[in-house]
């Protein structure tokens, strides 16, 4: 066999001579593929195949050999080669279901060694395959590429050329189809109160957009169940984006994410907060602007806010000065006084004296001279204040302050001698004071002062003892009422714009 080596049985061979002669006709090959003739004389010879062995074609070219003239016998062997009839083999693409021809798939063909003899055979628009010429054997068909739209079966299809196969062998390879359907799932979001879970609502409106930020569809609504279904997804990522809140919430800006699996029903939840509105909702009528005022001072009763006093370390300097300012006049140079035990304590409004209702409650303002000295050793003891709406007999002085006037003018008090600097008459201290500053106290009913002699200096009534300057007591409250009056005008003029 010219393929494989085999000793062919069965060939006949016919032996001429150099002339032509045909000596032996139909010489046979034995089961080991020989024949054997012997005694041939020297000279030239011819051995023609005249018939093949079955399934092998007659090899025609002659044998040629010669028989030398030599001494003794000489053994020649000579050898030939037959091809078997070679076979063919037509291969059909199926679908595995539909049985329609499949084209376009690609196959290669392996002998029996698996040896590749050839490559990139490809099935036609009838989905056929068709290889000629194979000498008898085993081989094998490998498909290495599928056609479009079908899975790959490399399975190997093996198959046998036999001798003497006049007909083309046939076989059969069904492909299965891809799977082309996408796998798809569903989701249904659910909108829900975020404080109350239970609370459906309906109204919602959404965008669906896809991993890449797609907008797939839009103006899905929640139905009357708070619900969304979207059916036949594909398989992969998306999110529900808000666009309009249901009527009285607020509306949720951010994304909700999900993902979607094959034949699977995706359940989203999705949060509303109810918008908080002020109350009352509706606003007062129009008709009634009267019902707001503006909150003013009212001018009907000024008496009940005090004026500001100014604290006793600045006496001549209002608190709220306005456009007047009562008149100061500087202190003389008072000379030392003969006799401060004669003089009483100052009293306020003489004219309807009554007994003090609580004296202790009422503390009077200072108002101090502008440079006065410090009292020589006042003492510890301090006399009680007598008020100035009803002066009496001041009781025995315990622990008390000084009495001072309360506002100038209003008190009837004398001016001191002018030889020494003026000192608050103190009652009830003289244990405690200098010889020369003891004062007395009278213990009349009529709380009469002593009036000082031709040589000092009377302290004339409706001035301070201290600096003998008159007292201003009309112009400081008139000068109130004026800031108090620019002020409710300011304020009125401000709110009625």
């Amino acid at each position: 066999d010219s393929a494989t080596g085999k000793a062919l049985s069965g060939a006949e061979y016919q032996l001429a001579n150099g002339t032509g002669y045909v000596i032996i006709s139909n010489a046979e090959t034995d089961e080991n593929g020989q024949i054997n003739i012997k005694n041939l004389p020297y000279g030239s010879y011819t051995m023609t195949e005249v018939k093949a062995p079955d399934g092998y074609l007659i090899n025609s070219s002659p044998i040629e050999f010669t028989i030398p003239d030599a001494d003794g016998n000489t053994d020649l062997k000579v050898s030939q080669a037959d091809k078997s009839i070679p076979g063919s083999v037509i291969l059909t693409k199926a679908d595995a279901e539909t049985k329609n021809p499949i084209a376009g798939a690609t196959f290669e063909l392996l002998d029996s060694t698996g040896k590749v003899i050839q490559s990139g055979l490809v099935t036609d628009s009838s989905g056929k395959l068709a290889i000629d010429d194979l000498p008898v054997g085993d081989y094998s068909l490998v498909e290495t590429a599928a056609a479009p739209g079908y899975e790959l079966d490399a399975t190997p299809l093996n198959f046998t050329i036999a001798l003497n196969q006049t007909t083309p062998l046939a076989l059969e390879k069904f492909n299965t189809a891809l799977d082309t359907t996408p796998e798809t799932g569903s989701v249904v979001l659910t909108k829900v109160d975020s404080s109350d879970i239970s609370k459906v609502l309906p109204g919602a409106v959404y965008d669906l957009v896809d991993s890449t930020g797609a907008i797939l569809q839009t103006g899905l609504t929640t139905d009357s169940n708070g619900q969304i279904t979207v059916p036949d997804l594909p398989t992969g990522t998306y999110s529900f984006v808000e666009t309009k809140a249901p009527e009285g919430y607020q509306s949720s800006l951010q994304p909700i994410s999900f993902t979607i699996s094959k034949g699977e029903t995706t359940q989203v939840e999705a949060k509303d907060t109810l918008i908080e509105e002020d109350i009352p909702v509706v606003p007062g009528e129009p008709e009634k602007p009267g019902t707001t005022t503006p909150p003013t001072t009212s001018p009907e009763n000024p008496s009940t806010t005090e004026p500001p006093v100014t604290g006793p370390t600045n006496p001549s300097e209002p608190e709220n000065p306005g456009t007047v300012e009562p008149p100061t006049t500087n202190p003389t140079n008072p000379s030392e006084p003969e006799a401060p035990s004669t003089t009483e304590p100052p009293v306020t409004n003489p004219e309807s004296p009554s007994q003090p209702e609580n004296p202790s409650t009422t503390e009077p303002p200072v108002i101090n001279p502008e440079s006065p000295e410090k009292p020589e050793n006042p003492g510890t003891t301090e006399p009680s204040v007598t008020s100035p709406e009803s002066p009496s007999q001041p009781e025995a002085p315990s622990n008390t302050e000084p009495v001072y006037p309360e506002i100038p003018g209003t008190q009837g008090v004398e001016e001191a001698p002018s030889s020494s600097t003026p000192y608050p008459v103190i009652p009830g201290t003289s244990s405690n004071m200098s010889p020369s500053l003891k004062p007395s106290v009278s213990t009349s009913g009529t709380s009469t002062s002593t009036i000082p002699t031709s040589g000092q200096s009377s302290y004339e009534k409706g001035t301070f003892p201290q600096t003998g300057n008159e007292n201003g007591l009309f112009m400081m409250i008139s000068g109130l009422f004026i800031a108090l009056f620019l002020l409710l005008k300011y304020w009125i003029k401000k709110l009625s714009y």
